[in-house]
């Protein structure tokens, strides 16, 4: 089991009368197959352009923490100068107490939606934030502190090992025979498959009809070139890869019978 964690946060209007600094903010009531649903009365912002906002000191109250989610928010008044939002969000101190939560249960990973709503390049939001790579730096130091640090896994002697080791760089959970096996057997394969398909890769995220499309769903990564949206793709996979435990041991349910790798 995997614990699921945002990278966005929800943006509700305030009804009418609202005051800029109120700690409550009435929603209309939207109906989403027939049940009032707050998801359906706001949207989804992502981090970087919350992050980005708070940077221009443009909100309307203080900075509050809700102890019943353990998450921040915030208010602002729109661009039309009297309508009031409200603006929740994950930061890392949110997020690393959910980590931790899922590290002592012994879930075996955790995982993001989605690693392009940070702003590793500094070039995210309009005008661009300078803090932006440092706090999506922060974001995954606090899956590194709070989650890999306190899972353990046997080390084959039966004693306990933290994921990581208190260097820099860290020791993945062991592999079992047949992993290592399957994945020495297919890494040159892969390796060769990749450098091969790069350049049609880069082709299609320069085209016009997936920029078009980056505008319409994901504009705070559109403006990246085809060589920024492959890089932001590999952290991505590669932090997935860290951040899951495939369990070695031989069962039903092993890596092996649960992922195909067709040779």
């Amino acid at each position: 089991m995997y614990m699921a964690a945002n990278r966005y946060g929800y943006d509700y209007t305030c009804l009418n009368g609202t005051r800029p600094d109120a700690e409550y903010c009435p929603i209309a009531e939207v109906p989403f197959r027939g049940v009032n649903c707050t998801d359906a009365a706001g949207h989804e912002r992502p981090y970087a352009d919350i992050m980005a906002q708070l940077g221009q000191h443009n909100h309307s109250s203080p900075l509050r923490w809700d102890t019943s989610t353990q998450s921040p928010y915030f208010n602002y008044i729109a661009a039309d100068g009297h309508t009031v939002h409200q603006q929740w969000y994950d930061s890392p101190d949110s997020l690393g107490m959910k980590y931790r939560l899922a590290a002592d249960k012994g879930l075996q990973g955790v995982g993001f939606y989605a690693t392009p709503m940070l702003d590793p390049f500094g070039n995210a939001t309009s005008p661009p934030n300078p803090h932006g790579p440092a706090e999506a730096a922060e974001m995954w130091a606090a899956v590194r502190r709070n989650f890999l640090l306190n899972t353990t896994s046997s080390n084959g002697s039966g004693a306990a090992t933290s994921q990581l080791e208190q260097v820099d760089g860290w020791t993945p959970v062991r592999q079992t025979p047949q992993q290592e096996e399957l994945m020495a057997k297919l890494e040159p394969k892969a390796a060769a498959a990749s450098e091969t398909a790069t350049p049609a890769v880069l082709e299609l995220l320069g085209s016009s009809d997936f920029k078009a499309g980056l505008e319409s769903c994901c504009p705070s990564i559109a403006q990246h070139s085809p060589a920024e949206l492959l890089a932001l793709l590999e952290a991505e996979v590669a932090v997935a890869e860290l951040t899951h435990n495939f369990a070695p041991v031989n069962s039903p349910h092993t890596w092996e019978n649960d992922i195909r790798c067709e040779s």
